[in-house]
């Protein structure tokens, strides 16, 4: 049995014992072994045998090993005087003498020991460091065996984490080529193992190209990072993945470690989500009452809605490609750019500006800018967002009242201001809200064509533009004008143009019902009077055709017969020349007669109609005043829808007997005026209207002259015309003749049946 107590226990104990080196117990080690060696002398050799250092080198010698340097010298010097007192005469004591014959061997013993001790010190140090080297090498020995073993487990660990791993897990070197990847990974590019150790991250990554890819799989060592990219599959279809990559150094070679998700149901989410969201940021944007823009720092639009572009008149694709200062107005760039500095640096969060924009017409739009700076996440400006409301209609509001306000407050009169460009009503008088029935705005929402039912949009327009261009200062024309009830009423319109800076018109109407129901009376007077004329006329002409004449023709009959009495007696000669003189007389009293007949009415009017009247008084114009006059006539009409009958529609007798007279009296105007050679006389039916138009090729009138208040003759003819509801124009230019054109409504249940 090997127990504690047995001698080999016992010895070793005693063997791998070693006190503290320059201990106490080194000391009495030292001191014990030189007794040691002085009874081993003693025993072996006699006192004066000579050899007397003989056990003392040994004792030295196991002191230094055992105790060190310091405790071999200890020994050293016991040694010397144990056999200074043991060994050497006088024994057992000391003595000069001896000291000075032994001289040499105690230096030689003493430089012996120092020699022994510093051997064996030296010794000690190396052992010292071997040992220390020796535990460094078993430590790291130990450690490494340790990492081997922890390594192990992790390889085994990883192993089985990438074989059961849901995602692609992969490990590349610096050049992309694959070392090792798990089945996920393969399923996930669509491969197979053993295809996938012969890929290169070039074969499979479609979104970065090759010297991006280079330049990230050499900047990975050390790092790791999160990004996502695109794969590509075998079969060409493309995923997108979300990639967590981490660079390993191992061995002195850096291998990139790599864990791939594929995210492509989440991408397809985010998308439509995005779309989504894009597709109601776009709709609030395009549907907003206000414009919108997105401005970069430069001035450049990168985002515009609808209703900016409609603001300022010009299409998404062409303020594209415009700065914002190109549509500012110059006046106010410098508030916009004192704002704006303010804004980027950070004094204030927004402003609000009221400016000015050119449109693409070249008109000024007023509008209230709201704008903001949006940062990104580090804090440096991005971009600009302005909302842009049009104010131009209140800028117009307030300029109009100041200006007009008073006046439209407390005028009677129907005064509007409206745009020149919309049309659209700014502002009307009190008087104008009472005679239309709307309130002011409800006005604001109209335009003067919606009042003015009579008044074409082309025709307007035309109006208008003789006022913008300033050939005419004002316009006044008499119109219609109707109420929010349906009912309509006559007024006076004086128009004029006012240029600001929005170009406005003004319009000051006056209701002239009374007026028109005067005048009316007035022609209703007036064709009375006509009637009662022309019927006395008529009267006149009849009593003396039927007296005058008739006492006329019995005279002549008389006068014949006495003629012819007197040419049957021999002496009547002279009396036959008083006859024939009586007869001449009567001739020119019956000439006479029936001129006056014919001025007063001529029968042939009222006998063949009014064609033939017009033929008849055309040749006599042309016998007294030897101007050529030749008349055209085509006034055959279908009398009604689906009649069958070839009818004629005539003018009714007084339409027929107005137009007599339109017609002499311009005969007698181109004799005493005109200076011309030939006269045209057309008479036509057109759309439900007779047309009797005289044209001849005489001095004629300038453009746009205004036929003079005292020329009575014309007057007479507006008159005659108006009261029959009929047009009448004249017109003309200087050497080039003059026209009369009379348009009188053809009433179809005029059927006479006479051939034209």
């Amino acid at each position: 049995m090997n127990t504690p107590y047995t001698h080999q226990a016992i010895w070793r104990r005693i063997a791998q014992y070693s006190p503290t080196r320059g201990s106490l117990t080194a000391y009495l080690v030292a001191f014990a072994l030189v007794w040691l060696a002085v009874l081993l002398r003693m025993v072996f050799v006699a006192v004066d045998g000579g050899y007397q250092y003989i056990t003392f080198f040994p004792a030295v010698a196991l002191a230094a090993v055992v105790g060190g340097f310091w405790p071999g010298i200890f020994a050293a010097v016991i040694s010397v005087i144990s056999v200074q007192f043991f060994f050497t005469t006088p024994y057992h004591g000391f003595s000069i003498v001896s000291l000075e014959s032994s001289f040499w061997a105690i230096a030689v013993f003493l430089a012996d020991g120092l020699i022994v001790c510093s051997s064996i010190e030296a010794m000690h140090h190396y052992r010292a460091k071997s040992a220390a080297k020796l535990k460094e090498v078993q430590q790291q020995n130990e450690h490494i065996r340790q990492l081997q073993q922890e390594t192990e487990m992790l390889l085994q660990r990883s192993q089985s984490l990438m074989e059961n791993a849901m995602d692609g897990i992969h490990v590349m070197d610096t050049q992309g080529n694959i070392i090792m990847a798990n089945d996920a990974f393969c399923r996930m590019l669509g491969y197979t193992q053993e295809e996938v150790s012969r890929l290169n991250i070039r074969d499979w990554d479609a979104q970065f190209s090759s010297n991006e890819l280079r330049l990230m799989l050499n900047g990975f060592s050390g790092k790791g990072i999160l990004l996502e990219t695109q794969y590509r599959r075998k079969n060409g279809e493309s995923r997108d993945v979300e990639l967590s990559v981490t660079g390993v150094l191992t061995g002195g070679k850096t291998f990139i470690y790599a864990s791939s998700r594929d995210i492509t149901d989440r991408k397809k989410i985010e998308r439509h989500r995005l779309q989504e969201s894009d597709l109601r940021f776009r709709g609030t944007l395009e549907q907003a009452a206000v414009g919108i823009v997105h401005v970069t720092l430069d001035g450049c639009f990168a985002q515009i809605n609808q209703k900016f572009c409609d603001i300022v008149g010009y299409s998404r694709e062409e303020l594209l490609g415009l700065r914002i200062q190109q549509i500012t107005f110059t006046d106010d760039m410098g508030a916009s750019a004192h704002y704006l500095g303010q804004l980027l640096a950070g004094e204030v969060p927004t402003f609000t500006l009221e400016k000015r924009y050119l449109r693409k017409d070249g008109s000024l739009v007023w509008a209230n800018l709201t704008a903001s700076l949006l940062r990104q996440a580090d804090g440096t400006p991005a971009y600009l967002i302005g909302v842009i409301e049009d104010i131009t209609e209140r800028k117009q509001h307030e300029f109009l009242v100041r200006q007009f306000g008073s006046l439209l407050k407390s005028s009677f009169n129907e005064i509007y201001i409206f745009d020149a460009n919309t049309l659209l009503f700014l502002q009307t008088s009190s008087g104008a809200d009472k005679n239309l029935g709307y309130s002011a705005d409800e006005l604001r929402l109209l335009t003067p064509l919606e009042i003015n039912p009579q008044i074409e949009r082309e025709r307007f327009e035309l109006m208008l533009a003789l006022l913008r261009s300033g050939e005419q200062e004002s316009l006044l024309f008499e119109t219609v004008h109707l109420r929010k009830d349906g009912t309509t009423y006559p007024v006076e319109v004086r128009l004029q143009f006012m240029t600001s800076d929005t170009p406005v018109y003004i319009a000051v109407v006056q209701d002239i019902s009374e007026r028109r129901r005067a005048d009316k009376q007035l022609r209703d007077l007036s064709s009375h009077l006509q009637t009662v004329r022309e019927e006395e006329k008529a009267s006149m002409a009849r009593e003396i055709h039927d007296n005058l004449g008739g006492t006329l023709t019995a005279l002549k009959m008389d006068v014949y017969w006495l003629a012819d009495e007197l040419n049957a007696y021999q002496g009547g000669a002279p009396l036959l020349n008083h006859v024939n003189t009586m007869s001449r007389l009567l001739d020119d009293a019956v000439d006479v007669t029936r001129r006056v007949i014919t001025d007063l009415r001529p029968t042939i009017l009222d006998d063949l109609g009014l064609l033939a009247a017009l033929e008849w008084q055309a040749g006599q114009f042309q016998k007294r005043s030897g101007i050529k006059c030749r008349v055209n006539g085509i006034i055959r009409v279908q009398c009604s829808a689906g009649c069958e009958e070839n009818c004629t529609a005539m003018p009714d007798r007084i339409q027929s007997i107005n137009l007599f007279r339109i017609f002499q009296e311009s005969l007698t105007n181109i004799a005493r005026h005109s200076g011309a050679a030939n006269v045209d006389v057309e008479l036509s039916t057109e759309a439900g209207k007779l047309i009797l138009c005289i044209t001849d090729d005489g001095c004629g009138i300038p453009k746009g002259q205004v036929v003079s208040p005292t020329s009575y003759g014309m007057l007479g003819m507006r008159e005659r015309v108006a009261q029959m509801g009929g047009e009448i124009y004249f017109s003309g230019a200087v050497d080039a003749g003059f026209c009369v054109t009379v348009m009188l409504p053809l009433r179809k249940d005029n059927k006479t049946g006479e051939q034209a």
